[in-house]
């Protein structure tokens, strides 16, 4: 597929953490679109799988394809990465500049054997604030359950970037919500020269005149949450929703989620 360094891929540690956010961003340079059969694509999420089959079927093939290194395997995976681009756009003329986008950090170690060409910005947001906004959005999870989400998200992005080699680092940028949504000079510059973003349609002040998408409070008169835009009222605060919470929750999380802020830059609780 042709033009692959036009296509950036959003990946956050946990929904919640402002992927759709930052698409938003990017689309503000009116280049881009977001792929536009699939929302949120979780292609890496499950691609252990996928790793899984790859090894498991060349194995079975002639010796030139296994050897050295497995390369065979490795061919495959990246042939399935570059299918998968194609399916997701298939039938559509959105195939220049474009949005993908996934919530969840999981197998983020696959991101370069599936998509070697592209770029990838890693999105990470305050542990307190993306459990406080999770829990209001979804059922079914408990606190202590999202916040251990919360934590193997952060930390495999970590782990992902320590591990990246020197050519891979280029295409990597990891970003902080709070930076963006309070305006970062240099924050929002990194992102316009990650994704060789139109500066004068991306700027300070058309981020914070972006309306609301998908916000946990701001719901338009909807009981759900949903991915609609809606008008950001004045004043209306982006994040410390968590300091309502009472002091024994603050605890349990600090001794859950304590060591990966610290990692972040982000205070206790």
């Amino acid at each position: 597929m042709a033009n692959n360094q036009n296509k950036i891929f959003i990946v956050g540690a946990l929904n919640r953490s402002g992927t759709n956010f930052l698409s938003d961003i990017v689309q503000l340079d009116a280049r881009f679109e977001p792929s536009p059969n699939i929302g949120e694509d979780y292609f890496l999420v499950y691609s252990d799988l996928l790793e899984t089959y790859c090894k498991q079927t060349t194995r079975h093939w002639g010796k030139s394809w296994r050897e050295p290194n497995n390369t065979g395997s490795q061919d495959m995976i990246k042939a399935i990465g570059e299918s998968l681009l194609s399916f997701s756009l298939n039938g559509s003329s959105c195939s220049q500049h474009v949005v993908f986008k996934t919530p969840r950090a999981d197998n983020l170690s696959n991101f370069f054997k599936m998509f070697p060409e592209l770029k990838v910005m890693l999105l990470v947001r305050d542990g307190r604030d993306t459990v406080d906004s999770f829990l209001k959005s979804f059922d079914n999870y408990s606190f202590i359950d999202v916040v251990k989400l919360w934590v193997k998200g952060v930390e495999s992005i970590l782990s992902f970037i320590e591990k990246c080699d020197a050519g891979s680092k280029n295409n990597v940028l990891l970003l902080k919500y709070e930076d963006i949504i309070n305006g970062c000079p240099e924050t929002v510059n990194k992102i316009c020269d990650f994704c060789s973003l139109d500066p004068i349609s991306v700027n300070i002040n058309s981020i914070q005149d972006m309306p609301l998408r998908g916000s946990s409070v701001i719901r338009g008169g909807s009981k759900e949450v949903h991915w609609g835009l809606e008008s950001k009222p004045k004043d209306y605060a982006l994040q410390g929703k968590w300091r309502s919470w009472p002091k024994f929750k603050k605890i349990l999380f600090n001794l859950i989620a304590g060591n990966t802020m610290k990692k972040l830059g982000y205070g206790k609780a």
